[in-house]
């Protein structure tokens, strides 16, 4: 059998398609839409804290407090959470096929690619470019170290009530396939509004190097797109092949009880 290899994504988000009936992805994929507009018309997508780094309002303490709590409540976890999803396709193949669960783990691949630091638009001698250092969770760590919190600062951190309750929306889902990708698929949506102003206040008041570190990452590009939209479609693409008809309120409750939650760390966040 031929097949097209230069496409990965599209033959991936295709298979997915195909695992299930035409009539059911339709009924997801519209569901999965309804999420997404209810996630954009959410106040956390215009939360306050969002102008006030644009400002460049917060200084080095509060940036300091900022970076443990989003390290408890995302960065230490986020990779590990995509590892379960991986592992948690293999929920899938009984109703799916073999076909049916390795779509999915194939598309969030090239997700941990760019999370453990390969660089998937080059090649080198061994295949794909990339090296530890650049994972997302080193770059996150060399943040720190330029802040002047260290690894024991980190370890020793005493995490506020709603850091905890973030990584729970995550942690609390390792069991279950469809709650856990849509969990990170809200993540996701979420994070880029983030990213760009929070990158813009950390350049503004403290000598971090913000290109090419940390703080580049899910940034909005000149055109005012996500560099890593791909990520949050792809999840939700991973979401709604592993969706039944029977959880669409479920989903619909988790989705609103995600975002409240991170948009409350929100408002946590800004009081410092």
């Amino acid at each position: 059998m031929s097949v097209d290899l230069n496409h990965p994504r599209r033959a991936a988000r295709e298979a997915m398609r195909k695992s299930i009936p035409a009539s059911t992805w339709e009924t997801n994929w519209k569901f999965t839409q309804e999420i997404i507009k209810d996630i954009e018309a959410h106040r956390i997508m215009s939360h306050p804290i969002i102008k006030r780094m644009n400002d460049g309002d917060f200084d080095l303490k509060a940036l300091k407090i900022f970076h443990l709590e989003f390290g408890y409540a995302f960065a230490q976890i986020f990779t590990d959470a995509v590892l379960r999803a991986m592992g948690t396709c293999a929920q899938l193949e009984r109703r799916l096929g073999p076909l049916g669960k390795l779509a999915p783990r194939f598309l969030l691949q090239l997700n941990m690619l760019d999370e453990l630091g390969f660089d998937c638009h080059k090649t080198c001698e061994d295949g794909v470019a990339g090296h530890p250092v650049n994972a997302h969770y080193v770059k996150y760590h060399d943040t720190l170290a330029q802040l002047g919190l260290t690894h024991e600062d980190v370890l020793f951190y005493k995490p506020s009530p709603l850091a905890i309750a973030c990584r729970y929306t995550f942690e609390g889902t390792y069991h279950d396939h469809t709650a856990l990708t849509c969990s990170l698929a809200c993540a996701e949506s979420c994070f880029d509004v983030f990213a760009g102003p929070w990158a813009r206040n950390v350049e503004k008041r403290t000598d971090v190097k913000v290109e090419g570190g940390y703080h580049s990452i899910h940034v909005l590009d000149d055109e005012g797109h996500g560099i890593d939209d791909n990520h949050s479609e792809d999840m939700w693409y991973v979401f709604a092949q592993g969706l039944t008809p029977d959880r669409h309120r479920e989903m619909r409750v988790a989705a609103e009880i995600q975002v409240e939650t991170w948009a409350e760390f929100a408002d946590y966040l800004e009081s410092f």
